[in-house]
């Protein structure tokens, strides 16, 4: 009997053997065969890891092969949680306090990039060899720590074309978004371009990403690297812009603002864009004030963030395309070209300037008080008398102006590749019905008044920098009104063009050659001795021709501008001047452009200071 009870006995711890043997059987299986590449990869995970290598932006060069945007190399920190959640904690800790950042800030970051656990996540970058030393130093207690080498983007000339370059930053989550939903390859820690050429031209500057594939140990130092794939760097860009013309354009400004400071101590602000008449060539748009661009491609302190964002002149405003200002009297060549074609005045009629011109029973003045006495067309451009022009336009009517203002390109987005440009306003009867709707105007009838302030270019006209110089350029080319084109070429990493700019003509304004050879003639008289830009042109070897302007500002003192080209009677260059709240365009405007009439020609300025004259008004 006790043998047959360990019979039983056996067979049952037989069939639980051959049980358990199934269970762990099937059981290894499943490890193997079912979960083993998950296994691989965590196992692979402990000792390999993939580390990005950022492609280097593209280098953007001047017309003339200058270098205006570069990279240079620069420090990164990159952490790895390789040890226990509580070791790789004191590691965020001390690396924090190297670093002078919180733990909160690179919690932050890690949240942000949300990377595979066996993946870097970069902490910080452009660091410092002195605070890179302190990492190396304690390296023994900050496990995981990578440091690392990458292409930052460098500014050789810190704050020059701030707005036409623009600066590149980390992508944020919304951004990273819309680039997923265009279907374009991003990640979260690319830099991307935030405005300018950065931004319009992203994705030729971008480049291709690369990697590498290493194997570490378990302090995360470096045994070998097992493949890399090398970044392919962005394409080049080459600008219209001329540096030259660029800094003088700048300079300038900085120049005649500092001068009328006493006079005019809110002229803080203004715009200058130069462009080729004859292809529509951007040779320079300036906009002040503006920022040093390394700032933000490198560790910007929150304070100097706050310095930008806070200024009460708006730097981040690009004001030679996103503002737009009333014209003043430098809109006075079209009204008069709409006179001229509707033939309601005549290239050598006189009209009588007293002083004083009634519309009405409604006094409208010249700037002049006393008048200008018996003058033609021609010199009524020359000394910008305000009675001309309200005669010709009670004459011509405002929706013929209106129309000739469209021709030349006025109150419609220009098509430059900037972001940011604004449209502005041609005003006229249907203007103003529209306007009255929208609760603009506190009235929907255009009374003779308002076409009275609109031939001298007050009232309600609104037109950005760029807008009228391209205005002035089809003056000078015959009527030709161009796209501005700031990208010259894109080359690629083989040396081929992808892009090469043409000219494009937008449109042909319907305006008799012989009318235009009448407001040149004026134009060339402003600049002329007795002419309201005289005094800023005295002694300049080159015929300039163009139209001082002086604004009316609700909001604090008289915008000052002037518009002009060069040489006057073979024109190559185009030049739009505004200094806000700069009084008037003969005093704060014209010596700007000048400047940039003698940088574009090479010609060294015999003038220490500019001649300004404060008593001019126009």
């Amino acid at each position: 009997m006790l043998v047959k009870e360990l019979e039983k006995r056996l067979k049952v711890f037989g069939i639980i053997a051959i049980i358990a043997f199934c269970l762990l059987t099937t059981r290894l299986g499943y490890l193997q065969i079912i979960k083993g590449e998950e296994y691989k990869d965590l196992a692979e995970g402990n000792r390999i890891r993939l580390i990005p290598q950022p492609a280097p932006r593209g280098l953007v060069f001047d017309r003339n092969g200058v270098l205006l945007i570069g990279n240079r190399p620069a420090f990164s920190v990159s952490v790895m949680q390789i040890t226990s959640k509580e070791d790789f904690e004191n590691t965020l800790l001390k690396l924090g306090e190297i670093l002078g950042i919180t733990k909160e800030e690179i919690d932050e970051r890690i949240k942000q990039q949300n990377r595979r656990s066996f993946e870097p996540i970069k902490i910080a970058t452009d660091v410092d060899l002195t605070t890179i030393t302190k990492i190396e130093e304690q390296k023994v207690g900050l496990t995981g720590v990578i440091i690392d080498t990458e292409p930052i983007r460098y500014y050789p000339y810190k704050d020059l074309a701030t707005h036409v370059l623009g600066y590149v930053g980390e992508i944020n989550a919304k951004e990273l978004e819309k680039k997923k939903q265009e279907g374009k390859d991003y990640q979260i820690g690319d830099i991307i371009g935030k405005m300018g050429i950065e931004q319009c031209l992203d994705e030729e500057l971008k480049g291709v990403r690369g990697g590498k594939r290493v194997e570490v140990d378990v302090k995360g130092n470096l045994i070998s690297t097992q493949g890399e794939v090398i970044p392919t760097p962005g394409n080049q860009v080459k600008l219209t812009i001329d540096l030259k013309v660029q800094q003088a354009a700048e300079n300038g400004l900085v120049e005649i603002m500092d001068t009328i400071s006493r006079q005019y101590p809110n002229a803080k602000t203004g715009a200058v864009v130069a462009m080729d008449v004859n292809t529509g060539e951007i040779l320079a748009l300036a906009s002040k004030p503006g920022f040093d661009l390394n700032l933000f491609a490198g560790r910007m302190t929150p304070e100097q963030l706050n310095e930008i964002n806070n200024n009460p002149l708006k730097p981040y405003n690009n004001r030679a395309i996103s503002s737009a200002y009333p014209p003043g009297s430098t809109f006075k060549p079209i009204t008069a070209l709409a006179g001229l074609r509707k033939g309601t005045v005549t290239p050598n009629e006189y009209f009588y300037d007293s002083g004083v011109y009634y519309v009405g029973r409604h006094p409208f003045r010249c700037w002049k008080r006393t008048g200008h006495g018996s003058v033609n067309l021609v010199d009524g451009l020359k000394h910008s008398c305000n009675i001309v022009f309200y005669e010709i336009a009670m004459r011509t009517g405002i929706d013929d102006i209106a129309v000739m203002a469209r021709e030349f390109g006025l109150g419609e987005k220009t098509g430059i590749i900037l972001p940011g440009e604004a449209q502005g306003i041609v005003p006229d009867t249907k203007w103003k019905e529209e306007a009255y709707k929208k609760g603009i105007t506190r009235y929907a009838t255009w009374f003779k008044g308002d076409t009275a302030n609109a031939a001298i270019g007050q009232g309600d006209h609104l037109y950005t920098p760029i807008q009228l110089v391209r205005m002035t350029a089809a003056i000078a080319n015959g009527g030709k009104v161009f796209e501005p084109q700031l990208v010259s070429a894109i080359i690629d990493n083989n040396g081929q063009e992808t892009f090469r700019m043409s000219p494009k003509i937008v449109k042909q304004a319907s305006v008799s050659q012989e009318h235009l050879a009448i407001i040149r003639q004026g134009m060339k008289a402003v600049t002329s001795e007795g002419g309201t830009a005289g005094s800023a042109f005295r002694g300049f070897p080159i015929q300039v021709a163009g139209k001082t302007g002086t604004a009316q500002n609700a909001h604090g003192d008289n915008h000052a501008w002037f518009v002009g080209y060069a040489p006057a009677d073979n024109p190559q260059i185009a030049v739009a001047v505004l200094v806000e709240q700069g009084g008037s365009g003969s005093t704060a405007a014209a010596p700007v452009a000048r400047r940039v009439f003698e940088a574009f020609f090479n010609i060294q300025s015999d003038q220490a200071e500019l001649n300004l004259d404060f008593n001019a008004v126009e």
